[in-house]
C-alpha cells in the first residue's frame, strides 16, 4: 500500500509539473509574440532579441510574432479561415434539407473530440508546414519555413533564414541532450510540455471588435498567459502596448464599445467544443457572412437581419 501510494503521488506530481511547464511555455510564447509587436521595450533591438530567444526556445517561428491580421476578414485574415459552401461542394441553400447537412457534417462526439485533439496538439505545426486553415490566397505548399514563401516580403528573407538556422541548432541541442540522458527524459520534460503549450497557444479563440475577451483559467490565465486572453480585444486594438497595461486598456475599450464589446465567460473547453460543432462553413456570398452549424443554420445573425425578422 505504501509503494502504491508513493507511485500515485509521483504520478500526480509529474502530471502537475508537466501541466505547469506547458502553461509556462505558453507564457514564453506570449512574451515572444508581444516582443514581435514592439511592446516590451522602446528599443526594437531589445524586442527582437527577446522574441528571438523566447520563440527559439519553444521551437516557434518568427512569423508568429507579426502584427495581427484583420480578424474575421475572409479576404485578409491569415488563419482560421472557414470553408465556404462551394469549397465543400455543397448544393445551394435553397435545395438542401436538414438530412443533407447531417450527411455531410454528422459525426459522433468521439470523432469531434478526436478532431479537437488533432487541432489542439498538431494544429500549430500543420499551419506552419502546410498552411492548414490558412488563407487560400496563397498557392498550395505555402509554409513558414521557406524564405521565398508567398507569406513574406523580400525584406523578411534574412530574418527567416536566421530563425530557421537557430531552430535547427536548438533542435540539435535537444537531440544531444536526449542522447546523453534518455528518450523518456526528453518526452517528460520537453515534448509533453511542448505539446501542451501548443494546446494553450491555439486555445486563444480567434476573431479588433470581433475578437472576444475570455477569462481563461481565471487568475492563472492572467499570470501564465500575461493577460492575452482576458484582454484580447485591447491587444488587437493596441498591439504595441505592454501586456501589463492590458487590464487598464480593457476598461476604456469596454466603455467605448458599449454593447459591441464581446465577452464570453463560457468554460473554455466547452466553448472549444461548441466551435467545432457550430462553426462548420459560411456562405459564398454576402458582405457579412456568419458561421453556420451542422443543420445549415446561422447560430448568430447580423443585427440588421434580426431587426427585419422582428
Amino acid at each position: 500500500m505504501l509503494i502504491h501510494g508513493g507511485v500515485h503521488r509521483q504520478v500526480v506530481a509529474l502530471v502537475n509539473i508537466l501541466v505547469l511547464q506547458g502553461l509556462t511555455g505558453a507564457g514564453i510564447f506570449t512574451l515572444g509574440h508581444d516582443a514581435g509587436h514592439g511592446s516590451l521595450s522602446d528599443h526594437q533591438f531589445v524586442n527582437h532579441t527577446i522574441g528571438f530567444i523566447a520563440h527559439t526556445f519553444i521551437l516557434a517561428h518568427i512569423s508568429l510574432g507579426d502584427t495581427p491580421p484583420p480578424s474575421s476578414s475572409m479576404e485578409r485574415d491569415e488563419n482560421y479561415l472557414p470553408k465556404t459552401r462551394s469549397e465543400l461542394k455543397m448544393a445551394p441553400e435553397s435545395v438542401m434539407k436538414k438530412a443533407d447537412y447531417e450527411e455531410i457534417f454528422g459525426e459522433t462526439p468521439f470523432y469531434t473530440l478526436t478532431r479537437m485533439a488533432i487541432m489542439q496538439f498538431l494544429g500549430w505545426q500543420l499551419y506552419l508546414t502546410i498552411n492548414a486553415l490558412g488563407s487560400t490566397a496563397y498557392p498550395p505548399g505555402t509554409n513558414h519555413w521557406n524564405p521565398s514563401s508567398a507569406l513574406f516580403r523580400k525584406s523578411d528573407r534574412i530574418p527567416i533564414i536566421i530563425t530557421n538556422t537557430a531552430l535547427c541548432l536548438w533542435a540539435t541541442c535537444l537531440a544531444v541532450w536526449t542522447y546523453n540522458t534518455s528518450l523518456l527524459t526528453f518526452i517528460k520534460f520537453y515534448l509533453v510540455p511542448y505539446v501542451l503549450l501548443n494546446h494553450w497557444v491555439l486555445d486563444f479563440p480567434p476573431g479588433a471588435v470581433t475578437t472576444i475577451d475570455r477569462p481563461l483559467m481565471g487568475w492563472m490565465g492572467r499570470f501564465f498567459f500575461h493577460n492575452i486572453s482576458h484582454d484580447h480585444i485591447a491587444h488587437h486594438f493596441y498591439s504595441s502596448a505592454p501586456f501589463y497595461n492590458g487590464p487598464e486598456i480593457t476598461k476604456y475599450v469596454r466603455k467605448a464599445l458599449g454593447d459591441e464589446y464581446n465577452y464570453d465567460s463560457t468554460n473554455t473547453f466547452r466553448a472549444l467544443y461548441r466551435s467545432f460543432t457550430n462553426c462548420e462553413f459560411v456562405e459564398d456570398d454576402g458582405g457579412i457572412v456568419m458561421w453556420k452549424n451542422r443543420e445549415g443554420k446561422a447560430v448568430r445573425k447580423v443585427a440588421g437581419e434580426v431587426d427585419k425578422m422582428e
